[in-house]
């Protein structure tokens, strides 16, 4: 019966019988979980995924999205040389990186407003920094290029690896490239001892 109704709340959403912001909170947990959107991408989301906005973004723009996700399944990110890989022109491109990481102290706490960011660390562990209360954040640099850095007493840890992917919407303070104390990577001992991983960053336009 659950999987009767979602499927019904599909073909509403499809045939603008319902919008994408009258959805519940609970409807849209439902959809992440059924990974309806993952194109075959075998990554899931990260635990404090705001599922309403992926939701709202993705429903906007399913085809670009669908596309970004289809990309993500199709290529090994470990063996694509670094650089930009153009998904959708400008409005949805990958960069490829041999990211190094540091501390809390040497990464900044970050945010955007016109592009989402989806972060996914092929080879490694890296640990991103959460923001659980923006509103009580501090500006540490103001904003230039599509990202503002911000001060933050009280963040929230959790750490990524080939089965999890991050994304980050415009009210998603994050840190990213910090190195998941006390782990050891399953990198090869050169890049361990330079504390780098394989990365791909996303950038996804935001749709208001």
């Amino acid at each position: 019966m659950k999987r009767i109704s979602s499927f019904l709340i599909l073909i509403c959403l499809s045939l603008g019988l319902i919008s994408a912001q009258q959805i519940s909170k609970k409807e849209t947990r439902k959809w992440v979980k059924s990974a309806v959107w993952s194109e075959g991408f075998k990554a899931r989301p990260y635990s404090k995924i705001n599922t309403v906005e992926f939701y709202q973004q993705f429903h906007k723009n399913p085809e670009r999205w669908k596309k970004m996700f289809t990309w993500l399944q199709a290529n090994d990110i470990d063996l694509l040389a670094p650089g930009r890989y153009y998904i959708d022109g400008e409005h949805c491109f990958a960069n490829v990186q041999d990211a190094t990481l540091g501390t809390v102290e040497e990464q900044k706490i970050e945010s955007h407003k016109n592009y989402i960011d989806l972060q996914y660390s092929a080879t490694g562990i890296e640990r991103f920094g959460l923001v659980l209360k923006p509103e009580e954040a501090t500006i540490r640099e103001p904003y230039k290029t599509d990202i503002m850095f911000w001060n933050y007493k009280d963040t929230k840890f959790e750490d990524g690896s080939a089965k999890k992917f991050f994304l980050f919407f415009p009210s998603d303070y994050h840190q990213a490239c910090l190195y998941p104390t006390g782990k050891k990577s399953p990198l090869d001992k050169k890049k361990a001892a330079a504390n780098q991983i394989r990365k791909v960053c996303i950038k996804m336009e935001y749709v208001k």
